[in-house]
């Protein structure tokens, strides 16, 4: 990967993108007709293909764009309409900005109507961005029909869990039935499988009727393999760096970034979702002035009308340790709300597992969960053994909800070989507290699909391209690359449909025996840390208190003038903790093995001045807010005598 894949700082290139001067592209059906536009630079000639009639010839337009009109079509609104684009040379190509295929990323686009109906969601009013407690989930795995509407049915449990929204993998559409999603070539269109896009609309909108945000994750960094016919229509992609995936997407053309932010204002919009993940966006090569990130908040920043009033939420994966991404645009940043902490969750399962293969090289010792907790990042600048140079930079005054933090999410599990979920490696009682230490952190908790119950069942990798010879290619690939690891063992072939099979999950697990237990824990975990409100991720990374005590963290702050102390003993011994004067009450106990349906009616446990925390053991403990000492937030004192 070259040096411009490592930076979102500014690069030399200077900014000419003139993005308002490039058309969006998509058919655009209205009362009377449909509008047909598409960026096609490399002909000098392109035709409208509409199924049942003659062909049409577009109209050139500036800048490389063509442009077809067809009024009285047989439905006012042209809805229904399948079309493609002809070119030259007589290929039939489906629209780049297709808002639906109803039969393959290799056939015809469809037009759909411009939006969709939403019975349920008037009244829902979101999440504030501190309240959010995401749940993962890949909607071909997530139900045994693998659909949208299948999914809608399984809402309940979520809301009966108390997460507050959902996270979709990507439903843009692929080649074949089955994959991950991250391979979309279609990003304007909701995979056919899925059930397409009214089956989106129809899930947003029962979502939102029972209280839960909705958040999409979106690839903008690379297209598929297969699929993808930009190529053939303009320079979308440039030769100056590339992707671990393929080739980079040339944002330095504005045509190419209005492209993107479109489908990304279009999925906001048409969907009436909450928010967007944004996919590495470290993988995002960009050379102009202003990054097109930048550009996508305030694009987003700028909409005066979303749905319910609310302006939609930008997150991102990335691997950089960028402050900047989520830093004020007038601070220097790019102005998004969020990124994923990977080093969060590296600290936490080299520490549970012991494993220090790949990136977890950099990971182990308490002290690297210590520093995630203080700052939300392990690496602030410090030299990184995997990258042999200084990695990451400082987030001085950031807030502490600026950063996600998991146990697992589909590449923490799926990357693995065999696919192993956390519950394959560490026992009960370990999984348990590193559940009290994702959930009641000062950070913004992800939950992976199948976590809160204890799933058993892997996460695998796997794919279902219809090109034979490119299946061979990606299982060899696959097995290629765990063969530089010395992986001893057979690598599932992702080509197989038992691999996607042996990937859904069980929720009937969380009604009996450990499965229910687990799932009594993260119910409690997750009601202690809303019982705080907004206030639980209100705070400054700078404001958090973190101790180490022999094996143990205590991890100390004030939640709206409450002390708090969550004390978390990774060792295999027991360890004395010194508390600050007063009582202190025992909210949450990770070897309390009494039923969450029993709480309320017990009396919660009271510690004054110490006490012994056992091995793999997190308490949860809170004190009244009245304090003699402005100093006294902090719970750790040290080992007591």
């Amino acid at each position: 990967m070259t040096h411009r894949l490592r930076t979102l700082g500014r690069m030399e290139t200077p900014n000419r993108n003139h993005f308002a001067a490039c058309p969006p592209q998509g058919a655009f059906p209205d009362e009377t007709g449909v509008t047909f536009r598409v960026w096609a630079p490399f002909v000098d000639r392109l035709d409208l293909d509409v199924e049942g009639r003659p062909l049409h010839s577009m109209r050139p337009l500036a800048r490389g764009f063509f442009e077809a009109r067809l009024d009285r079509v047989k439905d006012a609104a042209g809805v229904g309409l399948r079309y493609g684009y002809r070119l030259p040379d007589g290929r039939l190509l489906p629209d780049p900005a297709a808002r639906y295929l109803p039969d393959s990323v290799h056939g015809r686009a469809m037009v759909v109507e411009s939006s969709f109906d939403f019975a349920h969601d008037g009244d829902f009013g979101g999440h504030a961005l501190e309240e959010l407690i995401f749940y993962e989930l890949h909607v071909g795995t997530f139900t045994p029909e693998g659909t949208l509407d299948s999914a809608i049915a399984a809402l309940p449990r979520l809301v009966e869990l108390g997460v507050t929204a959902v996270e979709l993998m990507p439903v843009s559409a692929f080649d074949g039935d089955r994959g991950w999603g991250y391979d979309g070539v279609q990003p304007y269109s909701v995979h056919r499988a899925y059930g397409g896009p009214w089956a989106l609309a129809r899930f947003v909108d029962a979502a939102h009727a029972l209280g839960l945000s909705v958040f999409l994750d979106v690839v903008y960094n690379h297209f598929g393999p297969s699929g993808c016919y930009l190529r053939a229509l303009g320079p979308y992609f440039t030769s100056r760096a590339d992707t671990p995936w393929g080739e980079a997407i040339d944002f330095s053309r504005p045509e190419v970034r209005r492209f993107a932010i479109d489908s990304a204002l279009y999925f906001l919009r048409a969907f009436h979702l909450d928010g967007l993940r944004l996919d590495a966006v470290h993988a995002i090569v960009d050379t102009s002035e202003k990054h097109v990130l930048r550009e996508l908040s305030e694009a987003v920043a700028s909409v005066p009308d979303w749905p319910r009033g609310a302006r939609p939420l930008l997150i991102a994966e990335s691997n950089l340790n960028s402050a900047r991404l989520v830093r004020p645009i007038a601070e220097g940043g790019l102005g998004l709300d969020a990124e994923w902490s990977d080093d969060f969750h590296h600290a936490l399962h080299a520490l549970l597992t012991g494993e220090r293969e790949g990136y977890y090289c950099d990971f182990g010792a308490l002290s690297d969960l210590a520093a995630a907790f203080r700052h939300g990042q392990t690496f602030t600048g410090q030299f990184s053994k995997l990258r042999g140079a200084p990695h990451g930079e400082s987030t001085a005054g950031l807030l502490t909800r600026r950063f996600v933090v998991a146990l697992q999410n589909h590449d923490q599990v799926g990357n693995r070989a065999r696919g192993e979920r956390v519950d394959a490696l560490i026992d009960a009682q370990s999984h348990r507290l590193a559940a009290a230490a994702v959930l009641l952190s000062p950070f913004l908790p992800l939950l992976f699909m199948g976590e809160s119950y204890g799933e058993r069942a892997p996460f695998l990798f796997f794919t279902g391209f219809d090109d034979e010879e490119l299946g061979r290619a990606v299982t060899q690939g696959r097995r290629r690359e765990f063969a530089r690891f010395e992986w001893q063992g057979e690598v599932p072939d992702p080509q197989d449909l038992s691999t996607f099979a042996q990937s859904r999950i069980h929720p009937e697990a969380r009604a009996c025996g450990e499965g229910r237990a687990m799932w009594a824990w993260y119910r409690r975990l997750i009601r202690a840390r809303r019982s705080f409100g907004a206030g639980f991720a209100a705070g400054r990374v700078d404001e958090t208190k973190v101790d180490e005590v022999g094996g143990a963290l205590v991890v100390s702050r004030a939640i709206d003038g409450v002390a708090t102390a969550l004390l978390l003993n990774f060792a295999d011994t027991s360890v004395d903790i010194a508390l600050q004067s007063g009582a202190w009450e025992v909210r949450l106990d990770s070897h309390d093995g009494g039923d969450e349906l029993d709480e309320a009616a017990r009396d919660p446990a009271m510690v004054r001045d110490g006490l012994r925390l056992l091995p793999r053991q997190a308490l949860f403990l809170v004190r009244a807010p009245a304090m003699d000492e402005a100093d006294e937030t902090g719970a750790a004192m040290g080992h007591s005598a």
